[in-house]
């Protein structure tokens, strides 16, 4: 049987399967079992590869239109109205205008460029019916991020949409675990998808910007191994995942690590995409460490309202 064409479930292709995992009490439990579940693809996990169309309704891109026509990071639904993405997202928007830190802020355009959310795509090009853009109202960056010190971690931030958007097929939010639930066990499976740039076989030495929305699986890995790569980490702040031959690349940074739980069929937030290495051939990549960050999360996602 062809590997591509078989719908399996999530638990029992990992070593180490996932935990059982609970929604946070009083985040949405109206969360993270996709309309159209994913298609279980072999490929993912060696290289960056497409997803199955609407099996990450909770992945969305940020846009600003001075970066380009293109989805410059991702970001993650986990409700109807607030966004996860990277601190350094919002910097990328700004550019060299510095922008508040541990306080809520209106997000103004600059250049007379809006920051918006892209919802419901799988070609960003296309508009479909359930893809929408939203504009980001406000923000709240971490109060102990640094701009220009990538290894003082906290690189986490979440956006306050215009209005609320609306669930279909193509668009819901993430569950967000509960703390009780933390830290996932070392070599738990995982996936992230993104727009980000990608090498294809036909093209290793050339990065090609992806069309389509593109997932790969990663695994939870021991800090050890992100010490020997990367010389800023922290992981008292950041955690380790596996990368090797599908990491994530410029434009993918901001989105989520995506748990299945055990069942196979409810996914869980399990951090923002920080950084890898530049040429995007790392064998490992920093992302939130999701036990430190849970508290600020949640008493930032009750303020804003959920």
């Amino acid at each position: 049987m062809k590997g591509w064409l078989a719908v399996v479930p999530l638990s029992i292709l990992f070593s180490v399967s996932t935990k059982a995992l609970d929604v946070e009490f009083g985040f949405p439990t109206d969360c993270g079992v996709p309309a159209i579940p994913r298609v279980y693809n072999e490929a993912a996990e060696t290289q960056k590869t497409l997803a199955t169309p609407k099996s990450y309704p909770w992945h969305v891109g940020l846009w600003s239109y001075r970066t380009g026509d293109y989805p410059f990071c991702g970001g993650t639904l986990i409700s109807q109205s607030l966004v996860i993405t990277a601190a350094h997202c919002i910097g990328i928007h700004y550019g060299c205008d510095e922008f508040p830190v541990g306080e809520l802020f209106t997000v103004a355009p600059v250049s007379g460029h809006l920051l918006q959310v892209q919802v419901g795509a799988y070609d960003y090009t296309k508009f479909e019916s359930n893809m929408y853009f939203h504009t980001v109202a406000s923000a709240i960056v971490h109060p102990q991020y640094k701009e220009h010190d990538t290894g003082a971690g906290y690189d986490i931030a979440i956006l306050k949409l215009d209005m609320d958007v609306t669930q279909d097929a193509g668009v819901q939010p993430i569950c967000f675990p509960s703390a009780k639930n933390l830290p996932l066990r070392t070599g738990s499976g995982c996936y992230f998808s993104g727009w980000g740039l990608y090498y294809t076989t036909a093209s290793i030495t050339k990065k090609l910007h992806a069309r389509k929305l593109r997932e790969a699986q990663v695994e939870m890995d021991f800090d050890e191994n992100c010490n020997e790569m990367f010389s800023n980490y922290n992981p008292d702040r950041q955690s380790c995942i596996r990368t090797e031959g599908r990491s994530p690349c410029q434009g993918d940074s901001g989105g989520g690590i995506f748990c299945p739980s055990n069942d196979g069929i409810t996914w869980f937030w399990n951090g923002v995409i920080e950084s890898s290495r530049e040429d995007c051939r790392g064998s490992h990549t920093i992302i939130s460490n999701i036990k430190t960050m849970h508290p600020w999360i949640k008493a930032t996602a009750f303020n804003l309202g959920l």
